[in-house]
């Protein structure tokens, strides 16, 4: 809270989180068109891996990677599982 770019930070957070509550993408998914990877916390108490398995539905090329014992962020709570899981999708064909 001490840096200097705090107040940017805060208000990118909020702004994410109106967005995130006030817009649901769902039903643009389809639109994709390229190779998509969820990565996913098994134990996500903010979105549950069903909204992860939901999501994968819609999209034509979808892929799902969910890591276990994480939560709503594994990308900071499980770093290894995260970037395992980027690595082995950007890797393939």
């Amino acid at each position: 809270m001490q840096r200097g770019d705090y107040p940017a930070y805060a208000y990118a957070v909020a702004s994410s989180i109106r967005l995130s509550l006030s817009t649901c993408m769902l039903g643009r998914l389809g639109e994709l068109r390229c190779p998509t990877l969820l990565v996913w916390g098994e134990s996500d108490l903010v979105l549950p891996v069903s909204q992860a398995e939901l999501a994968l539905t819609k999209l034509p090329a979808g892929e799902l990677k969910t890591i276990p014992g994480c939560g709503h962020a594994p990308q900071m709570e499980c770093p290894g599982g995260f970037l395992e899981a980027t690595r082995d999708f950007l890797s393939s064909d």
